[in-house]
């Protein structure tokens, strides 16, 4: 438990940090991180090292893995899985179309 709290303190060092806290904050910092990767990192080629730095720069780096190496990594996921979402939510479409 002294561990837990060590770490909590060590990551809610700035007055917004409580918020990724939270179950809704969490979740809207994950999707902010991976709209980030996805427009920035697939679709414009921004480099892991600049948004690796843009993510240090609003304060998400004692919450978030923002390497370079870990941001790369995570892309690298979104490329394999992206095919298969796109055509989940084709169907998804076709379906409430119809």
């Amino acid at each position: 438990m002294h561990r837990h709290r060590q770490a909590q303190t060590k990551r809610n060092r700035h007055p917004e940090s409580s918020l990724w806290e939270t179950e809704a904050g969490s979740s809207w910092q994950r999707l902010m991180v991976f709209s980030a990767l996805y427009v920035f990192g697939l679709k414009a080629g921004v480099g892991a090292e600049t948004l690796s730095l843009f993510f240090k720069m609003i304060r998400i780096d004692t919450h978030v893995g923002v390497s370079p190496d870990a941001l790369r990594t995570q892309i690298n996921k979104m490329e394999v899985l992206l095919p298969a979402v796109s055509a989940r939510m084709r169907k998804k479409c076709e379906k409430t179309n119809t």
